[in-house]
């Protein structure tokens, strides 16, 4: 059977084929320390959401280089009701995704992320680099959105 984004006999939330490269957005790592932001991405709807329609975004971070062994990074959700003021979702107020140091890279990876009814017009990730490390990092974190 074919997979189909309409009748998958898998979870759909992790199934889900289709990304508008409008809703795609991301952002270099800092190549030492301190946090970068991507742009933001406007959903045109001022939330909350109706009840029915729920947002599900996939937030990832590429393969990275140069982590120099015990650098950990983080990569956070936000979002605005202004496009102004951002601030972590709170109910993922940690990092989404926690990028893994091994050997002096961190491999690629991603989450897919449900955000309900009380969700912001605004996202976005910020891409941190711990403090205090001097390292040369490259790599980039992103979100895009799914149907």
């Amino acid at each position: 059977m074919a997979t189909s984004i309409t009748s998958s006999t898998v979870s759909p939330f992790n199934s889900l084929l289709l990304q508008d490269t409008q809703y795609n957005v991301s952002v270099a790592f800092n190549a030492v320390t301190g946090s970068a932001v991507s742009p933001s991405v406007n959903f045109n709807s001022a939330a909350p959401w109706p009840t029915t329609a729920n947002v599900i975004v996939k937030v990832y971070n590429s393969a990275i280089t140069g982590s120099g062994n015990g650098v950990a990074n983080g990569v956070y959700l936000q979002e605005s009701s202004d496009n102004v003021t951002f601030t972590n979702v709170a109910i993922f107020n940690q990092p989404v995704l926690s990028p893994t140091d091994s050997s002096g890279a961190i491999a690629a990876a991603s989450v897919n992320l449900i955000l309900g009814p009380n969700a912001k017009q605004y996202l976005r990730v910020s891409a941190q680099t711990n403090s205090g490390s001097s390292q040369n990092l490259t790599g980039s974190a992103g979100l895009n959105v799914l149907f």
